[in-house]
């Protein structure tokens, strides 16, 4: 049986914080690359979107993140951003 957790806090109206047991099992994404990055352009404002590629999966599992969702991988970010802008031969 899963749940009920308690709820900690409303992010927006359909995300919620819960409390979970230390024990829970949490799935362990992690991101391997940086492919590629797009912004774009709404009335909210530019966003920087990232292509990932997900440690253990293929390029067929690969999928756009925001900038906000990369937060966890700043490093890997730093390293991206830097190839960009190193001149190619």
């Amino acid at each position: 049986m899963i749940g009920p957790f308690e709820v900690l806090e409303k992010l927006n109206p359909l995300v919620y914080r819960l409390r979970l047991p230390t024990n829970y099992p949490m799935h362990p994404w992690e991101v391997e690359a940086i492919l590629g990055h797009k912004v774009s352009s709404r009335k909210t404002g530019r966003k920087r979107y990232y292509l990932v590629r997900w440690k253990g999966l293929d390029a067929t599992d690969d999928s756009w993140l925001s900038e906000y969702e990369l937060r966890n991988a700043p490093e890997l970010k730093r390293e991206y951003l830097r190839r960009l802008e190193t001149p190619k031969k």
